[in-house]
């Protein structure tokens, strides 16, 4: 599975698409999770929406929560799969629970929109902080706001966060310290 990653990725080799989904596929077929998720991504990647919400169910139930939480975007978005806002939720919560920080940042969206549950914005700001704790988001205190490592906010806008409406979330309801 870290092969076919590695090949997907072009992590210090060039990449090779065709190799990485050889091994990704083959560790998949052995119920190794990461390489369901990750096999998920490079199908997504090519546009094949409905294969990738296949491996990425497959890998959720194979406990890589990742691939719960994008299986949980694909529902969300309607990509691959008919749009459904409760089976989002209930796959970001699956993940988040399970420690998928990524997984609480994306459930505390729907709860703060009211997508797919009630809007709780409360609900939205801890599921935030339980995010930073599990190292998503990392805020510093700075006066009235907050600040988040750049990578993070890369990651974050790519997923459609509108990480400063977190940031405002959670330092409004109580300053968060991360070690």
């Amino acid at each position: 599975a870290k092969i076919g990653a590695i090949l997907r990725e072009g992590r210090g080799v060039p990449a090779d698409v065709r190799r990485a989904e050889g091994h990704l596929r083959r560790a998949c077929d052995a119920q190794r999770g990461a390489a369901c998720n990750d096999l998920g991504l490079l199908r997504e990647d090519e546009g094949a929406s409905r294969d990738a919400a296949l491996l990425f169910e497959r890998a959720c139930e194979l406990e890589e929560l990742v691939g719960c939480t994008n299986l949980g975007r694909l529902y969300d978005a309607g990509e691959g799969v008919a749009v459904d806002a409760r089976r989002a939720v209930s796959l970001f919560d699956r993940a988040c629970r399970g420690g998928d920080g990524l997984g609480c940042v994306s459930l505390g969206l729907m709860r703060e929109e009211g997508r797919g549950a009630a809007v709780d914005v409360s609900a939205a700001g801890r599921l935030y902080r339980d995010a930073c704790r599990r190292g998503i988001l990392r805020i510093v205190e700075e006066g009235a706001g907050g600040a988040v490592e750049e990578d993070r906010v890369v990651l974050l806008e790519v997923l459609g966060v509108d990480v400063g409406r977190v940031i405002e979330i959670v330092v409004s309801q109580a300053p968060v310290r991360v070690p």
